[in-house]
């Protein structure tokens, strides 16, 4: 499929950023001069300079312009001044076929490091907020962020006890959204997770065909079936349903995503309908997921480096669970990644219960106790009444946080 172009938003202090000096930033920051391909945006009048620019280390060009900026909500970026930002300077490119994660990430890392003045970077694809100390925190850094800064889950919710789940994001990493439907409101939380691993394996190859099991891990598998095959299917009245995908501005769904499903229809009548296994197993703790090593990798160093935040923002009310990587005997050094609850947390590890058998590990139980050191947490999920939460969430857990305090919801 065509891949979306990626688009960030970078408020602007003061006067409007002048085109010399952002090509000469970009080029210190790339180590040589970029080429100019020409100018964009003459026929706009909101625009006021644009170029396009070729860099070897991108895959494809980078389009720049500078228009003014937009109210942005206090709400949507607590601790930053934009006050002072009357225009913003816009980016825009194409992540490439080869790496899309590698990309995105070198891309903020250039933002990051180019304009040291710029308070925060908006990722216009999946409307997430970085503010600069995020900044620096993800992508200042050789190593790769998780690859959820990729996309975002939206969940719809019309108090009919169900929602309805659906990524923005991942049409830039030429992937089809995906969806999840009829999913009830105490899975909602689970639902997002599992639909992050499943999001994570599409960097690592293509989906299965239609209609075949995605693996996840041992027992574990979802199908990944058309929207437009699933749509026409659902119950009248159901969240997600056609008359729900017109009319909605940017934010519509279409026919063109992937529903989650079960790895068998249910019926009769014979339909693909929300993986209810999986998922309830999911919310018992009583998997294993298996990732690939690049996901892994980053998502333990995002767990680790996060973890004293974590432990400064938790409350009495959050359900904490960890990853732990366990070696597994006679091989050379492979470990299971295997889940544990907490129950009682510091900055420098927790005291957890194994929430299931491992597959491989040797001399575990499910409920058998263990201290982990922060050095050995691989992962981490942290569940309250405003949503979940991992790794790369902390600012939103914060945001949510502190409008739930402000509206007494949850």
């Amino acid at each position: 499929m065509t891949q979306a172009p990626t688009q960030l938003v970078l408020p602007w202090p003061g006067v409007a950023p002048d085109a010399a000096a952002v090509l000469f930033a970009i080029g210190a920051f790339a180590g040589q001069t970029p080429e100019d391909l020409g100018v964009v945006g003459e026929d706009d009048p909101e625009i006021a300079w644009g170029r396009a620019l070729a860099i070897p280390a991108f895959p494809a060009p980078l389009v720049l312009w500078v228009e003014p900026a937009q109210p942005v909500d206090p709400r949507e970026l607590p601790g930053v001044d934009l006050a002072g930002c009357e225009h913003v300077l816009c980016v825009q490119t194409l992540l490439g076929d080869t790496d899309p994660l590698a990309t995105y990430a070198l891309l903020m890392r250039m933002v990051e490091k180019a304009f040291e003045t710029v308070p925060a970077v908006l990722d216009a694809n999946t409307t997430r907020w970085f503010p600069r100390p995020t900044l620096a925190e993800l992508f200042g850094v050789e190593a790769a962020p998780p690859p959820d800064v990729l996309w975002l889950i939206q969940l719809v919710e019309s108090g009919t006890g169900q929602v309805w789940l659906h990524t923005h994001g991942l049409d830039r990493c030429a992937a089809p959204e995906l969806e999840m439907l009829e999913v009830p409101v105490a899975f909602a939380a689970v639902a997002a997770e599992l639909m992050d691993e499943v999001a994570a394996h599409r960097l690592d190859g293509p989906w299965p065909a239609s209609g075949a099991p995605l693996s996840l891990g041992p027992d574990l598998a979802v199908t990944l079936v058309p929207a437009a095959t699933v749509v026409p299917t659902l119950p009248a009245g159901t969240l997600g349903a056609a008359a729900d995908r017109v009319g909605v501005a940017e934010a519509a769904h279409g026919l063109d995503g992937m529903v989650v499903c079960a790895t068998t229809p249910s019926g009769p009548p014979a339909r693909w309908t929300w993986p209810r296994d999986v998922l309830e197993r999911w919310r018992r703790g009583t998997i294993a997921i298996e990732r690939s090593p690049r996901v892994a990798a980053a998502r333990r160093q995002m767990a680790q480096r996060e973890w004293p935040r974590l432990c400064a923002m938790m409350r009495p009310d959050h359900e904490l669970i960890v990853a732990a990587g366990v070696e597994i005997a006679e091989t050379d050094g492979d470990r299971e990644h295997l889940w544990f609850a907490v129950e009682d947390a510091d900055t420098d590890g927790v005291e957890g219960r194994l929430l299931h058998t491992p597959a491989a590990a040797a001399g575990l139980a499910a409920g058998d106790r263990r201290r982990l050191a922060r050095a050995d947490i691989t992962d981490w999920r942290v569940r309250g009444a405003e949503g979940s939460y991992g790794p790369g969430d902390l600012d939103r857990m914060q945001r949510e946080a502190t409008r739930g305090d402000a509206h007494v919801t949850g």
